[in-house]
C-alpha cells in the first residue's frame, strides 16, 4: 500500500536502469544469503559433530569400560578383530546410549560400510552420499531437510580401538528443527532485505523526482530574478565570473567584456576608496554587506544600484565566490533629489513671506517659518512641540482678542467662520505686544486633518487705527468701511505684501484729508 501511494502521488515510471539496479541488488544478497547460510549451516553440523562426541566420550567414562577396550578384552583372538561382530563394550555402549539419550545411536563396524548395511540400518535415503565420505575415516555431518515436518540430522564419528585403529562409525540420528529454523531465517533475511531494496528504489525514485521538481522551480526563480534583478558573482579576488542580462543591460557593457575583469569597469569616479574598503571588510568577514552604489556605464551615464553582496561558504567554511544582487534605483535617487530640490524651494518661499505659517497635525506641529523663531523666544520646533500644544499658549488675554482655551474652540470658530477677523495678542522677544490677524485652515488628508494657521503682523495697521483723525477721515471718504475691510479687500485686489498695502492706505488716506482741506479753501475763497 506504501509503494503504491508514493507511485500514485508521484506518477513514478520506473526506468529500465533501475530495473537492473533492483535486480543486481536483490541478485548480489541472495548470493551473499546463501553463502551466509551454508556458513551458519556447517557450524550448526560441526557443533552437532563436537556435541556427539562429547557424549560418547562422556559416557564411556560414566560406566567405566574404557578398561575393556584394552587387546584382552576386546580382542579375543585375531579372527574376532576382523569379524562382522560388534564388540561386547561397544554394543553395551550403545545400548546405553539410546536409553539415557532421546537419540537413536548406532554403531556401523567398518566391515558394514557398504550398501546393504546402510539400508538394514535405515539409511538408504542417505546411501548415495555417503559411501565416498565414509571413506574418508573422518567426522562429518549430513542432513535431510523438511520444510514440511521436523528435519533429520545425521552425525558420524569415528571410532578407533585403543591402538588407533578405525574400526566404524558412531552414528547420531536426530530429529532436529534448527536447520529448518535456520533456512526460515534467511528466507526472512531474504525476504527483508528485499522489501528494503524495494523501498529504497522507491525512496530513490521519489526523490529524484522531487529533486528535478525543485530543480525546475530553482530555474524558474532564476529566470525571474534574472528578469528583475541585476546579478553578478566573482571569485574571491573580486574577479567576475558570471553577469546576467539586467547586468549587462543597465552597464551597456557585454558579458564578454565584464567577466574576467573587477567591478571598477563600472565603478563611478566619486565613490570613495574608503567606502569600498569597508564593504571589502564586511564580505570578507563573511557577513552580508547592504548599500547604495553610484556607478557610471559605458556610455557615461551614471545610475544608482541598492546593492546586496554575500559570500558563498563550502563545507569547510571558506570563501568560494561572491554573489550580488542589484535593484536598479536610479529613478528614485534622482526623484529624490528632485524633491529635495523642491522642498528647499518651498522652504525658501515658506520661510521669506511676510506672514507666519504653522503646519499642525493631531497634536503635533509639524512645520513652522522661520518668522516665528525670529520674533520669539522659541529656538526650533523641537521646543516648541515640547513646551505648548497649541499656538494659542502664547495668547494673551484681552476683550475683542483670541484667548487660550484647552478645548480648542476658538480653532474651531476661526474656521467655521473665515469671512470674520479674529486678532490675538502675543509678546514677541523684546517683550513688546504685537497683534496678528489669525486665520486657520482645516485641510483633510486621508484619514486625519491638517491645520494650517496663518499670522499676519498687523501691530502698525493696529496702532495707526487708533489715531482718531485717520477713523474720521475713513469713515467720511471710504463710505464707512472699518480699516480691516479695506485692508483685506486692497490686499486681495492688488496682491501685494502687507506693509505695501498698508503704505498705499495710509498714502490714500493722507492725500484725501489734503484733498479735502484744499477743496474746502478754494470753495470758501472762491
Amino acid at each position: 500500500m506504501f509503494i503504491k501511494n508514493i507511485l500514485k502521488e508521484n506518477r513514478v515510471n520506473i526506468s529500465s536502469k533501475q530495473i537492473w539496479f533492483f535486480i543486481t541488488s536483490i541478485t548480489f544478497f541472495a548470493t551473499f544469503l546463501y553463502i551466509d547460510f551454508t556458513f551458519t549451516k556447517s557450524s550448526y553440523l560441526k557443533e552437532k559433530i563436537t556435541n556427539l562426541r562429547s557424549t560418547y566420550n562422556l559416557q564411556l567414562k560414566h560406566q567405566e569400560i574404557i578398561s575393556k577396550l584394552l587387546p584382552e578384552n576386546i580382542i579375543k583372538d585375531e579372527k574376532s578383530v576382523g569379524s562382522n561382530q560388534t564388540p561386547i563394550a561397544l554394543s553395551k555402549l550403545i545400548e546405553e546410549l539410546n536409553t539415557n539419550l532421546d537419540k537413536n545411536y548406532i554403531f556401523l563396524e567398518k566391515e558394514k560400510l557398504n550398501k546393504d548395511s546402510l539400508t538394514k540400518n535405515d539409511l538408504q535415503d542417505l546411501s548415495n552420499s555417503l559411501i565416498y565420505k565414509l571413506e574418508l575415516k573422518k567426522p562429518f555431518s549430513i542432513s535431510s531437510i523438511n520444510l514440511s515436518s521436523v528435519s533429520t540430522i545425521y552425525t558420524f564419528i569415528p571410532i578407533t580401538n585403543i591402538y588407533d585403529d578405525f574400526i566404524g562409525y558412531l552414528i547420531s540420528k536426530e530429529k532436529d528443527n534448527g536447520l529448518n529454523h535456520l533456512i526460515i531465517t534467511e528466507i526472512l533475511k531474504f525476504l527483508f532485505l528485499s522489501f528494503l531494496i524495494v523501498i529504497g528504489i522507491f525512496i530513490y525514485i521519489h526523490l529524484q523526482r522531487r529533486n528535478e521538481e525543485n530543480i525546475k522551480i530553482f530555474h524558474q526563480y532564476q529566470d525571474i530574478i534574472d528578469k528583475s534583478v541585476i546579478v553578478s558573482k566573482t571569485n574571491p579576488q573580486g574577479i567576475i565570473t558570471y553577469v546576467n542580462k539586467q547586468f549587462c543591460k543597465i552597464s551597456g557593457y557585454t558579458k564578454e567584456e565584464l567577466i574576467g575583469n573587477s567591478h571598477n569597469i563600472v565603478r563611478h569616479p566619486d565613490s570613495t576608496i574608503p567606502f569600498f574598503r569597508q564593504m571589502w571588510k564586511t564580505i570578507l568577514a563573511k557577513n552580508t554587506w547592504q548599500g547604495v552604489i553610484k556607478n557610471r556605464s559605458k556610455n557615461g551615464e551614471n545610475y544608482y544600484v541598492h546593492s546586496t553582496i554575500a559570500p558563498i561558504l563550502n563545507d569547510k567554511n571558506e570563501i568560494v565566490e561572491f554573489i550580488a544582487l542589484r535593484e536598479d534605483i536610479t529613478n528614485l535617487i534622482n526623484r529624490t533629489n528632485e524633491l529635495k530640490s523642491e522642498k528647499v524651494i518651498l522652504n525658501n518661499f515658506f520661510n521669506h513671506i511676510d506672514e507666519i505659517l504653522i503646519i499642525k497635525r493631531d497634536n503635533r506641529f509639524e512645520q513652522i517659518s522661520q518668522k516665528f523663531f525670529d520674533l520669539f523666544a522659541i529656538e526650533n520646533l523641537q521646543e516648541f512641540n515640547h513646551q505648548y500644544k497649541c499656538i494659542s499658549n502664547l495668547f494673551i488675554p484681552k476683550d475683542g482678542y483670541l484667548e487660550f482655551s484647552k478645548e480648542f474652540n476658538w480653532i474651531k470658530e476661526v474656521v467655521n467662520n473665515p469671512n470674520k477677523i479674529y486678532k490675538a495678542l502675543m509678546k514677541d522677544k523684546q517683550e513688546k505686544i504685537r497683534t496678528f490677524w489669525v486665520r486657520v485652515q482645516k485641510i483633510p488628508f486621508e484619514k486625519t486633518y491638517y491645520y494650517l494657521f496663518i499670522l499676519t503682523d498687523i501691530t502698525l495697521l493696529e496702532n495707526e487705527s487708533l489715531k482718531e483723525d485717520n477713523k474720521n477721515i475713513i469713515k467720511e471718504d471710504i463710505k464707512s468701511e472699518n480699516s480691516f475691510q479695506l485692508f483685506e479687500k486692497t490686499k486681495e485686489a492688488l496682491k501685494l505684501p502687507d506693509k505695501i498695502i498698508f503704505n498705499l492706505i495710509d498714502k490714500f488716506i493722507t492725500n484725501t484729508k489734503e484733498t479735502t482741506v484744499k477743496l474746502n479753501e478754494a470753495l470758501k475763497s472762491g
